[in-house]
C-alpha cells in the first residue's frame, strides 16, 4: 500500500505504508487512513516527529555500532543499503512545515 500525503502548499508526498504509518504515529496520530491535520495541530505534530526521530536515530546508533563491534568478523548478507527513519521523515516535515507557513490542512490518503 502506498500513502500519499497531500496539501495545498506544496507537491504531494508518497511512501509505502509501512512507513507512513509509523511516522503518522511518531507524530501523535493514531495512524489511521485516511486522515487529516487541521493547521493548528501542524505544529505539535512536527515537533513530536522530530522528538521522536531524534530518539530513534540515536538508539539506531547505539546499535549499530555494538552490531559492528561484535560482527567485525562476519560478511555482511545484505548489501543493500538501509534508508534511515530520518531520511525517510524528511520529504514529509518539509510538506508539514510548508503546510505550517501557509496555515493550511495537510491530508492522507491510500
Amino acid at each position: 500500500m502506498l500513502v500519499t500525503f497531500h496539501t495545498p502548499a506544496t507537491g504531494d508526498v508518497v511512501m509505502f505504508g509501512d512507513i507512513a504509518i509509523q511516522l503518522l504515529r511518531l507524530m501523535g496520530h493514531s495512524g489511521k487512513i485516511p486522515g487529516v491535520l487541521q493547521p493548528e495541530a501542524l505544529p505539535e505534530a512536527i515537533r513530536l516527529l522530530r522528538t521522536a526521530i531524534e530518539d530513534h536515530s540515536s538508539s539506531d546508533a547505539n546499535v549499530n555500532s555494538i552490531n559492528e563491534s561484535e560482527n567485525s568478523d562476519e560478511i555482511e548478507d545484505d548489501d543493500d543499503p538501509k534508508v534511515s527513519l530520518r531520511n525517510r521523515s524528511l520529504p514529509l516535515i518539509q510538506l508539514l512545515e510548508a503546510a505550517v507557513r501557509e496555515e493550511v490542512q495537510v491530508i492522507w490518503e491510500s
